[in-house]
């Protein structure tokens, strides 16, 4: 997981529109994405369907559903553009 985590940081562009990416890390069987400035959605959309939509752009293809089949994760780690901190999401894998 820690090489999957360091080729993803040397490939994935670190300005993603109104969010940066800060870094993407490895710990244990789960990889983190740890975003800043994402608005916070809890008020207005559920964590499931928020995962959904993160999950249509990361999870699928079979490279990470051979990941999730062997119990790896996806979460993200992110601040508001104010410095909230939001509650984790996992997006691939349960």
């Amino acid at each position: 997981m820690v090489a999957l985590a360091e080729a993803m940081n040397s490939v994935t562009p670190t300005d993603l529109g109104p969010l940066d990416l800060e870094a993407v890390v490895a710990e244990g069987r789960v990889i983190v994405l740890k975003l800043s400035g994402l608005e916070n959605w809890r008020p207005n959309v559920s964590d499931e369907v928020a995962a959904k939509m993160f999950a249509s752009q990361m999870c699928d293809g079979p490279g990470m559903d051979a990941l999730v089949a062997e119990g790896a994760q996806v979460r993200i780690d992110a601040t508001t553009p104010s410095g909230e901190v939001l509650a984790p999401l996992i997006v691939c894998g349960r």
